[in-house]
């Protein structure tokens, strides 16, 4: 999946934000199979809280995977890149280790 950055709400997530009501009319085709069953009924009717937990549950995954972000926030890094590399660490070792 591309990463990119997000700049403003979906469309979905503002239709959530005004709806009423235990269920709504949204299709489920765009939340990945393993969530489209709990989302809905037996009926296919979409519970409304329950797709907002989905959707909850997958911006947290795409954020911890770093795809999905803000250009203005910080991005996830590898913690090893914070550290010096090999190379300088064995060459300052001795200098650096000194009490």
């Amino acid at each position: 999946m591309p990463r990119r950055p997000t700049t403003s709400s979906s469309p979905l997530l503002k239709r959530l934000r005004l709806a009423r009501g235990q269920y709504i009319d949204e299709p489920v085709e765009v939340l990945p199979k393993a969530w489209r069953a709990w989302a809905s009924d037996a009926q296919g009717h979409v519970h409304r809280v329950r797709l907002e937990l989905v959707l909850w549950f997958l911006a947290r995954d795409a954020l911890r995977a770093g795809q999905l972000y803000r250009p203005i926030g910080r991005r996830y890094a590898d913690p090893a890149s914070f550290l010096m590399s090999q190379e300088r660490w064995v060459a300052d070792r001795e200098e650096i280790q000194r009490p």
